[in-house]
């Protein structure tokens, strides 16, 4: 038994085990009288022996303890646990209090799979994995959800208790409570070699965190049947137990330890199975799902192919791809991504008022704005016209009722209302800079305030811009890479600015009393990765002489957004494509007399009806 225990406890450090070992508690002490102790005997005996615990005992005898849900090499009982010397407190549901059947029904099932997998060829596998996924949920949803590591005073008020399987609850010994149930009055106390337990009026309720909501809930089925076919496991040979080696000279483990992420669900950023964090979750149910999918699909519009791999002037490979299967993955993936929103965000929510469900959940639905946790920003779209000071319910919330988890609120998605536009489809900035310049001649310059001219108006966002100069008196084409461009309609705007700015060009460009006249006259152009042309309604763009100012492209056709047909965000990886601003000045003549011109920040931004 020794053995068995110590093998548990190793891999238990390093995975899910850790829900059995990192509890927070009191110090290792009884407040009780010692006489009170049954006399050498284990709390499994107490428990064994206790007329009122036959379903409860019949449960740990019955249920493995498990690291994980594919945990294939475990044997150790619970029974087995509660016997060994390390101190625990459980708190045991009396008979009677509870519907001890159903999770002996599991059991019985975990048992009839287990009888299956013995008598099955290729899906074996697969049964096994399902008995391990039902026993793992009895053990933690019930066993561990009635025990905690460490003894808790036994006449103290209400003490945070960390419970096996990282749950947080209440115990009020002084109330005689626990997790809001009842503790038994008469008798209910029972201390044993290794730890005290207490009798229940009732089971302690089980609260879902916002991944087990996924997988609890028939409606969410979709989404979680998605996540779950992206669950990858990597195996640790470091913390596996070593056989011998097999015929080949491969070292054989008798206890393999792997370690699951999920790469789609990791990207969220989100600490999603944490007890101690709190999140929302926009949570499309099953009909909800295939909304969502449709409205991303719109943004994530790939083409059959796309010209790759920029070489100073011009594309020079192509490649082809399945589009619809691209689209698919990525508008998921970007569905999914974005679904968390920490509350420690809600900078103007105080801290203190997140733990009150009410003012919490009215922030939610209210706020003008909400940050997913990769960046996703969710805009209030019932404030876009609104000047008013009351609160505006966002209309994508308009019929969602929030679901408490153990670590956040779910907002169920049923009829998914949140339109792209406000939402992944977000403002693109381009700092100053280019994909390829006819000259050699360019410089980036800051403008802080002590080169500033403070003659010429207007403010760059970031102070930076780039110079570029006409060399041999050679006209300049400078084009800049427009990168993960999604399929949609965006407003271009660029700042543009008079090299007069910067005091140290202001001095050369004095003539006369026409004080830092210089025209500058560009012609903007739009190339697609096919090189195709987007038809501009200005032929030509005067820099302003006098002052800093962000210039809006128009398309010929007389609206105040250019439309991309095609998504250039998501290509497979090495690949890299993308749409192109150009920006031309004419060689130095009488008719466009200046040799430079100065290009900021490049701003695309979506276009919100």
């Amino acid at each position: 038994m020794k053995n068995i225990y110590n093998k548990m406890l190793k891999g238990g450090l390093a995975c899910a085990i850790l829900a059995l070992g990192t509890t927070a508690c009191t110090d290792d002490h009884f407040d009780i009288q010692q006489s009170d102790v049954i006399s050498g005997q284990t709390l499994w005996q107490n428990i064994e022996t206790n007329p009122e615990l036959k379903s409860f005992a019949e449960i740990l005898k019955r249920t493995t303890v498990l690291r994980n849900d594919y945990d294939k090499s475990a044997s150790m009982k619970y029974s087995d646990f509660l016997s060994s010397s390390q101190y625990l407190t459980v708190w045991a549901p009396k008979d009677g209090t509870y519907n001890a059947q159903v999770w002996l029904d599991s059991l019985d099932k975990v048992s009839e799979i287990r009888l299956k997998a013995n008598e099955a060829g290729a899906n074996r596998d697969s049964l096994l994995k399902e008995a391990l996924k039902l026993e793992f949920k009895v053990g933690t949803q019930f066993v561990q959800h009635h025990m905690a590591r460490f003894n808790y005073e036994a006449n103290a008020n209400e003490q945070e208790v960390r419970l096996l399987n990282a749950k947080k609850c209440y115990y009020n010994a002084s109330a005689m409570t626990f997790n809001s149930v009842p503790l038994v009055a008469e008798n209910g106390l029972l201390v044993a070699s290794n730890g005290t337990m207490h009798l229940l009026e009732g089971i302690s309720p089980f609260a879902y965190n916002l991944y087990d909501i996924m997988g609890a809930y028939p409606e969410y089925a979709t989404i979680y049947n998605y996540v779950e076919a992206n669950e990858k496991r990597t195996f640790y040979p470091s913390m596996s137990t070593e056989g011998a080696m097999d015929n080949n000279g491969q070292m054989q483990y008798v206890d393999s330890f792997f370690l699951p992420s999920n790469p789609i669900l990791d990207a969220t950023g989100a600490s999603y199975r944490d007890e101690d964090s709190l999140y929302i979750a926009l949570l499309p149910t099953n009909k909800g799902w295939g909304e969502a999918i449709e409205k991303l699909n719109a943004l994530y519009n790939y083409g059959t192919s796309y010209k790759t791999e920029w070489s100073k002037s011009d594309f020079t490979k192509e490649l082809k791809l399945n589009a619809d299967s691209l689209r698919e993955l990525n508008a998921k993936s970007a569905l999914i991504q974005s679904m968390y929103i920490s509350a420690s965000s809600f900078g103007s929510l105080p801290e203190a008022s997140r733990k009150d469900s009410t003012l919490l959940i009215n922030y939610v639905m209210t706020a003008d704005s909400l940050a997913s946790t990769n960046g996703v920003v969710y805009y209030n779209q019932g404030k876009v016209n609104y000047d008013g000071n009351n609160d505006v319910v966002n209309p994508a919330f308009t019929g969602v009722i929030p679901q408490k988890a153990s670590n956040g609120y779910v907002f169920p998605m049923d009829s998914y209302t949140i339109d792209p536009a406000y939402a992944w489809h977000q403002k693109l900035i381009y700092p100053a800079g280019h994909v390829y310049s006819s000259t050699s001649k360019s410089q980036s310059l800051y403008l802080s305030a002590d080169v500033k001219n403070d003659t010429i108006s207007g403010e760059l966002p970031d102070n930076t811009y780039v110079r570029y100069e006409s060399e041999s008196n050679k006209a300049i084409d400078v084009d800049i890479a427009l990168r993960n461009v999604l399929s949609g309609k965006y407003r271009i705007k660029v700042y543009l600015l008079p090299s007069a700015a910067y005091k140290g060009y202001a001095d050369s460009l004095t003539i006369g009393r026409n004080k830092y006249r210089e025209k500058i006259v560009l012609t903007p152009s739009i190339f697609y990765d096919t090189d195709q042309k987007a038809s501009i309604k200005a032929k030509k763009v005067t820099v302003s002489d006098s002052e800093i100012l962000l210039y809006t492209l128009e398309p010929a056709d007389g609206s105040d957004y250019f439309e991309f047909n095609k998504c250039y965000r998501g290509l497979p990886s090495d690949y890299s494509s993308f749409p192109r601003l150009r920006f031309s000045l004419d060689k130095p003549g009488k008719n466009s007399p200046a040799n430079a011109f100065n290009i900021g920040q490049i701003i695309l931004e979506p276009v919100r009806e």
